[in-house]
C-alpha cells in the first residue's frame, strides 16, 4: 500500500472509515437527509488531494469514499429505494456504457509504449489497465448519479438537498473565515499535508480558502452552489431555524465575495439575478445555453471558432493582467493538448500521462478543463458517454419538465436546480471541479417526475363544449 502524498494517520481514517459512518449516518436520518449529509458532508471534510494504493484494487481517494458510502448506506438500510421499480433509467445507462466500452477500445488502440526523450518511457496499455480505468466511471462517478435518480424523484425532494447545501455553506464559512485570516492550513492543521500549491492560495493580496478540498476554486463553486441552493430557500419562503433565508443569502454571498474569486463571483452575480428577476423559461434557456455550449465547445475549439484573443482582452480589462494571464495560460495548455488529443481522436490517449505534450524530458502541458481531460484521456467517444450522462438531464428537464410546471414553490426548486446543474456542468470548461455532490445533483435532476398540470377550467369547458 502506498500514497500520492505524506499525510497523518487520520487521513487514512478518515477515508477508510467514511462509508462505514456512511452507514450509520443512514441508521439515525431518514433516507433522503442520510444521503445529502454522506456525498455533502465528505465533500467538506474528507481529505483531498490524498489516494491511497493498495495492489490490485481501484485506488481509494475521497471520490470513491464518499460514493461507496451513499451506495452502501441505501444498500444496507433501504435496498429496496435503489433496487426496486420499473425505472431502469435504460437511456442514462446507455452513456455509462459507452464511457465503458469507450475505455476498452482505448486499450485496444494504444498497444504501443511511448518513449520521451529525457524522461521514462511511458507504458503502453493492457487488460489490466481497462480493469481499472473502467472502475473509474463505475465506481467513483457513477453511483452518485444513480443514487441521486433513484432518491430524489420529486420536487419537494429537493428542499432537502437545498437545506443541506445551505447548512454546509454556513457551517464552512466558519472555516473559510479562519483561513481568510490565517491562510489555508487546515488541512495542514487536521491532516498532515497541503493539497495544492500554497501559492495558487495568494490572491489580490489575500488568501484564498482551501479548507479540506482540493483548491481554492472548488471552495467557491460548492459556497457558490450553497448560495444558490440558499436563493431557492429565499425564493420558496422557506426558513431555517425560524430565521428569514434572505438574510443568508446575503452573509453567504458576503463570503463568497471575500474569497477572492472572481469566476465565482460573476457566475454569482448572473444566476442570482436570473433566480430573482426571470421567469422560470427564460432560467432553462440559459440552462440549456449553458449545456449546449458545453457540448460545441471542443468542436468551436478545434475549428478555431473561440475568439479567445477576445476574451483575454476582456477579463484583462475587467480583472487585471494577473487573471487575464492565468486565463491565457489555460488557453494555450487547451490548444497543445487538443491538437495532441486529435492524433487519436475517437478512443484517447489513456493514462499514465500519455495524451501530454513533453519538453526536455518534462511534462509540458497541465490539464486544468474536465473536458479537454476526457477527450485526451477516452478521445470523443469517452466525451459523449461522459458529458452526454451530464447533459442530458439538463436538456430534457429544461425542454419538457420544466414547462409542466405551474409557477409556485415547486417551480421555484426546479429551475433552481437546472441552473445549478448546468452551471457545475459549465464550470468543467476551465476547471476540473467534478464532484460526488454535484453529480448527485444533475441524478436527482434525472430522477424527479414532473405530473402534468391539470388544464385550465376554460379549456375543459371548450372540450366539454365541443
Amino acid at each position: 500500500m502506498d500514497t500520492n502524498v505524506q499525510a497523518g494517520l487520520l487521513a487514512y481514517i478518515m477515508l477508510f472509515s467514511w462509508p462505514l459512518l456512511g452507514i450509520g449516518i443512514f441508521l439515525v436520518f431518514p433516507l433522503r437527509w442520510a444521503c445529502a449529509v454522506t456525498v455533502v458532508g465528505g465533500e467538506m471534510f474528507l481529505p483531498s488531494g490524498f489516494i491511497i494504493h493498495i495492489k490490485g484494487l481501484p485506488p481509494l481517494d475521497k471520490d470513491l469514499s464518499i460514493c461507496l458510502a451513499a451506495l452502501l448506506g441505501c444498500l444496507v438500510v433501504k435496498p429496496r429505494a435503489i433496487l426496486g421499480g420499473s425505472r431502469t433509467g435504460r437511456r442514462y445507462v446507455l452513456f455509462l456504457l459507452t464511457v465503458v466500452v469507450g475505455l476498452y477500445f482505448t486499450v485496444q488502440t494504444n498497444p504501443d509504449p511511448i518513449n520521451v526523450v529525457g524522461h521514462e518511457t511511458l507504458p503502453a496499455l493492457t487488460s489490466h489497465d481497462f480493469v481499472l480505468m473502467a472502475a473509474g466511471p463505475l465506481l467513483y462517478w457513477w453511483p452518485a448519479f444513480f443514487v441521486g435518480r433513484k432518491l430524489f424523484t420529486k420536487v419537494e425532494h429537493l428542499e432537502v438537498l437545498w437545506t443541506v447545501l445551505t447548512v454546509g455553506g454556513l457551517v464552512y464559512s466558519l472555516f473559510i473565515l479562519v483561513e481568510l485570516r490565517m491562510s489555508p492550513q487546515f488541512s495542514m492543521w487536521i491532516y498532515g499535508y497541503r493539497p495544492s500549491s500554497f501559492a495558487q492560495s495568494v490572491r489580490y493580496g489575500g488568501y484564498r480558502p482551501v479548507v479540506f478540498m482540493t483548491h481554492g476554486l472548488n471552495v467557491a463553486l460548492f459556497m457558490l452552489m450553497s448560495l444558490l441552493a440558499a436563493t431557492a430557500l429565499a425564493r420558496a419562503r422557506i426558513r431555517l431555524w425560524g430565521i428569514r433565508t434572505r438574510w443568508i443569502v446575503i452573509y453567504l454571498a458576503v463570503i463568497l465575495l471575500a474569497m477572492h474569486s472572481a469566476g465565482a463571483v460573476i457566475n454569482a452575480i448572473v444566476l442570482v439575478s436570473f433566480l430573482y428577476l426571470m421567469s422560470s423559461r427564460a432560467q432553462a434557456r440559459l440552462a440549456t445555453a449553458l449545456a449546449t455550449a458545453v457540448l460545441l465547445y471542443p468542436l468551436l475549439r478545434f475549428y478555431d471558432l473561440i475568439p479567445v484573443d477576445s476574451i483575454v482582452g476582456f477579463f484583462s480589462s475587467l480583472l487585471g493582467p494577473e487573471r487575464a494571464e492565468s486565463l491565457s495560460y489555460r488557453f494555450l495548455n487547451e490548444t497543445e493538448l487538443l491538437a495532441r488529443a486529435i492524433k487519436r481522436p475517437w478512443f484517447g490517449w489513456g493514462g499514465y500521462g500519455r495524451q501530454h505534450t513533453f519538453e526536455w524530458g518534462h511534462q509540458k502541458t497541465v490539464v486544468d478543463g474536465a473536458w479537454i481531460g476526457v477527450l485526451g484521456y477516452a478521445g470523443v467517444v469517452g466525451f459523449i458517454g461522459h458529458f452526454g450522462l451530464l447533459v442530458f438531464p439538463i436538456l430534457v428537464f429544461a425542454r419538457k419538465r420544466l414547462r409542466q410546471m405551474a409557477p409556485g414553490r415547486d417551480t421555484i426548486l426546479a429551475s433552481t436546480l437546472i441552473l445549478m446543474s448546468a452551471a457545475s456542468v459549465f464550470d468543467l470548461l476551465p476547471n476540473a471541479g467534478e464532484a460526488p455532490y454535484l453529480t448527485l445533483l444533475i441524478g436527482a435532476l434525472a430522477g424527479i417526475k414532473v405530473e402534468r398540470q391539470p388544464a385550465p377550467e376554460w379549456q375543459v369547458d371548450r372540450l366539454v363544449m365541443a
